[in-house]
């Protein structure tokens, strides 16, 4: 969403280009040929942008996988185990609001 604003910024970025009728006429001025300093951090912010939500997509693809795999092995895990015994067990979680993870071992 953040990489569209960008995309729309850049294609309507204007600059004062007087014409004989209208001297507060604004004329387009990105162009992909020749940016100036304006142009050039629209366009950056957009490359960054983009490439954030790329590397968010495919993280949440890696989480979403790796929390499958998890899911499947511990469900054999605990299939394989006699049901009176206990075994020690790891357990993680994200902390909310924030950054970080919490974990507990239970034995």
């Amino acid at each position: 969403m953040i990489a569209s604003h960008r995309i729309d910024d850049f294609n309507n970025h204007t600059a004062l280009s007087p014409i004989a009728g209208d001297p507060t006429h604004r004329a387009p001025d990105c162009e992909t040929s020749q940016l100036n300093a304006e142009c050039r951090a629209i366009r950056d912010a957009h490359d960054r942008a983009r490439n954030l939500a790329i590397i968010g997509y495919v993280g949440a693809g890696v989480f979403a996988a790796t929390s499958a795999v998890l899911f499947v092995s511990a469900q054999r895990y605990a299939g394989d185990r006699e049901p009176n015994t206990t075994a020690p067990r790891l357990a993680c979680a994200p902390v909310l609001p924030g950054a970080g993870v919490t974990c507990r071992l239970a034995f």
